[in-house]
């Protein structure tokens, strides 16, 4: 998986959307923090957060790969 290609198209595709970090994170159950945290490289997300991830954004994981 590539996760910088992870990172990029999360933080693109969730701006596009204009949806902020708050509102991103809520609707997915997780703190604001840790998807700042992802966007930026400093945590590495588990499986099962990218997966809701994007499911959220409707972006398929095998774009990821």
């Amino acid at each position: 998986m590539n996760l910088s290609k992870f990172r990029n198209k999360l933080k693109d595709t969730r701006t596009k959307k204009g949806q902020t970090l708050r509102e991103f994170a809520n609707s997915l159950g997780f703190s604001s923090s840790y998807i700042s945290k992802i966007e930026n490289g400093k945590v590495n997300p588990s499986i099962t957060s990218i997966e809701k991830i994007s499911e959220k954004l409707k972006i398929p994981m095998s774009d990821f790969f």
